[in-house]
């Protein structure tokens, strides 16, 4: 018979070994939660330096997208690799498969369930809102660079199905769902497919959304080409009253200038690259009084280039509260 004693010992010892086990099991979460970025920063690195062979050789050793959960990401990033190459087939060939994993993408169970509780790099990667309007972009430019004007006239057309599906999913929050860029490209692949209604309608709409943002749209000053693009396919529908109305709302008047002989030229210039993406995680520690475990929970945030090379090198962070911790 166990006296009093020895299960007050027992109990002590069982409830130090979950604990402990707990402390294990965030060790090993830790441990987990290098970053793409952190692991991919060779592939990077090559990448801005133009070293493109080199990129490519670095972006098949990275073991995190050998995983089959991060196919899509690889497929991502191997299509705008291949673009940059100027493999235009290639490049369409990963951003179609890629477009197709993501028409299809759905929220499992198991999904959410490691993310919340483990680590969200346990799940399937499911690309950002943005990264679903650029694979229309890419795969647009592949075709035009092909000469295949009317599969890139199907890509300007899904951009307009993209926007629904957006407006769908958003619903009236003030959250990114219609893109400038996005619809800017489409107007000008209608103007070259001599589609000039619907090159009407996508600069007007880009144009709309800069004039919602008291001219600007994230930051960005509604470009001067957008303005004449407006008002100059305004004039060349017949769209006087249209015509009449963009000129008083961006304050511009309207002069038809001389076309140029030999026609223009568009350039597509990528300069920089977007903030990385990082998690940052929060714990709320227990009370002495009280035996629960502590309570983990993430948030993304954005870091610029620069300052993620440092903050790379500053985690963990941590800041003491009542009852609060931030790593």
């Amino acid at each position: 018979m166990v006296s009093r004693e020895e299960m007050t010992h027992l109990n002590f010892t069982f409830r130090n070994a979950v604990r402990n086990l707990h402390w294990l099991w965030v060790v090993l979460l830790f441990c987990s939660c290098a970053s793409y970025r952190q692991q991919s920063s060779d592939y990077y690195t090559h990448l801005e330096q133009g070293n493109y062979a080199q990129a490519e050789k670095a972006l098949n050793k990275t073991k995190l997208l050998k995983k089959k959960r991060n196919r899509l990401l690889l497929l991502l990033e191997k299509g705008k690799l291949a673009h940059l190459q100027g493999n235009w087939v290639e490049s369409n060939r990963y951003f179609n498969e890629a477009d197709n994993m993501m028409e299809s993408d759905r929220n499992s169970v198991g999904d959410v369930a490691l993310s919340n509780l483990l680590n969200p790099m346990m799940k399937h990667y499911r690309a950002e809102d943005f990264e679903k309007y650029l694979v229309h972009y890419y795969k647009a430019l592949n075709y035009l660079q092909l000469n295949d004007r009317e599969a890139a006239m199907v890509e300007a057309r899904r951009i307009t199905l993209r926007t629904y599906m957006q407006d769908d999913k958003v619903g009236t929050k003030d959250k990114y769902k219609e893109d400038a860029f996005s619809f800017s490209l489409q107007g000008m692949i209608y103007e070259a497919a001599n589609d000039i209604n619907n090159a009407f309608i996508a600069y007007r709409n880009a144009a709309d959304l800069y004039l919602e943002g008291n001219g600007k749209y994230y930051g960005t000053t509604m470009p001067t080409q957008l303005k004449n693009d407006v008002l100059r396919l305004a004039y060349q529908n017949g769209f006087t009253d249209q015509l009449e109305r963009y000129e008083n709302l961006l304050g511009l008047k309207w002069d038809q200038p001389t076309s140029p002989e030999g026609g223009e030229l568009i350039l597509f210039w990528e300069s920089g690259t977007v903030p990385v993406k990082v998690q940052e995680d929060f714990f709320l520690q227990r009370h002495q009084r009280c035996r629960r475990s502590p309570f983990l929970f993430r948030r993304p945030w954005y870091v610029s280039k620069h300052s993620f090379r440092f903050w790379k090198f500053l985690q963990p962070r941590q800041y003491q509260g009542d009852g609060f911790t931030r790593l």
